[in-house]
């Protein structure tokens, strides 16, 4: 008997998860230095599998930066972590406590989740850092200006003075 034998090349790509960081929501209001604030954002799942890292679970860094371009300055000692499964399409909000530096200037927000590359995202693992806070159209640093939260008292109040009993020269 004979048999024919057909041969195909084909690719089969496997689905894989794909983060990124939807939204940054910066504090709201007036900014002070050495104060701690909130800063909250989307993490979501634009890819064809979900997203669950090898350990259970992902962390998420969170910058603050004169440079957009600048990732040296995590602005929490211990990255947020999150124990969640992502099915394509899905979000979760995150946020996390920082505090500004003791310098008053406009500083950007950045958001690098999947930091530790837990999630094998295949080709998808260069999108995963979003600069904010992001406005439509425009990237603007959050400023945060010199403000003197409390006037010295320079009252001087006398109360009694007990000058010295004896003055010796020399």
């Amino acid at each position: 008997e004979l048999f024919d034998v057909i041969s195909r090349e084909f690719t089969y790509e496997m689905p894989v998860p794909d983060l990124i960081v939807e939204e940054i929501r910066p504090p709201q209001g007036e900014q002070k230095t050495r104060t701690p604030f909130s800063v909250a954002w989307t993490d979501k799942n634009v890819g064809g599998y979900p997203a669950e890292g090898r350990k259970g679970w992902w962390a998420d860094y969170v910058y603050m930066a004169l440079d957009p371009a600048d990732r040296s300055h995590p602005c929490v000692p211990q990255p947020p972590s999150v124990n969640a499964r992502l099915d394509p399409g899905e979000s979760l909000t995150r946020s996390a406590v920082c505090e500004w530096p003791i310098d008053p200037d406009c500083y950007y927000l950045i958001v690098k989740t999947d930091a530790l590359n837990d999630l094998d995202e295949g080709e998808n693992e260069g999108n995963n850092v979003t600069v904010g806070p992001i406005a439509p159209g425009d990237l603007q640093p959050v400023c945060v200006p010199v403000i003197i939260d409390h006037r010295p008292n320079l009252q001087i109040v006398a109360g009694s003075i007990n000058p010295p009993q004896r003055i010796i020269t020399g």
